[in-house]
């Protein structure tokens, strides 16, 4: 990960810290595990839909490849793609492996600069009345200090969620 990257998470994180309840449960040399819950408006059903159906909405677009969360989507099958779509640019930012409607969704990859130092992980986000969960577990060869790279990471999916939580009031 260039300095120039590591800096303007950093940054992310330090700009827009928010009140979602979060953890970095572990973190070793091989990988780390978060732990997020965020409160918002609504029946487990509505959070799910908002979070798979509306992701353009409330999905920051600063954590995109290419700077516009309208492009982002959700096809909400196993083997579905959470992707970005821009004309020919391109990125698959998870791959859904377990659907429960209304209840959980879980996708696998690396998210953004994750897929780039060869990280993978497994999101899973859960879905209750007024509470999301969200538990991700990343690992992989460690090219990088992750215990530096869990509170970066947990950081900017703290912003996500504080997002999703804000377009339901």
């Amino acid at each position: 990960m260039t300095t120039t990257l590591k800096i303007a998470l950093a940054s992310c994180v330090v700009l827009f810290s928010t009140t979602s309840n979060a953890d970095v449960l572990s973190s070793s040399e091989h990988g780390f595990q978060i732990k997020i819950e965020e409160s918002f408006n609504g029946s487990a059903a509505d959070g799910y839909t908002r979070f798979v159906d509306e992701i353009d909405e409330w999905w920051l677009n600063d954590h995109t490849w290419f700077g516009d969360a309208g492009k982002l989507s959700i096809d909400a099958t196993a083997g579905g793609c959470f992707c970005e779509l821009k004309g020919d640019q391109q990125a698959l930012h998870m791959q859904v492996s377990y659907v429960d409607p209304g209840k959980a969704l879980r996708l696998t990859g690396g998210l953004g600069p994750l897929q780039s130092l060869g990280m993978s992980g497994t999101m899973t986000i859960t879905f209750a009345d007024n509470k999301a969960t969200l538990d991700y577990i990343v690992g992989g060869y460690p090219t990088t200090d992750f215990t530096k790279l869990a509170p970066i990471v947990d950081g900017v999916l703290k912003q996500q969620l504080a997002s999703f939580a804000r377009v339901s009031e």
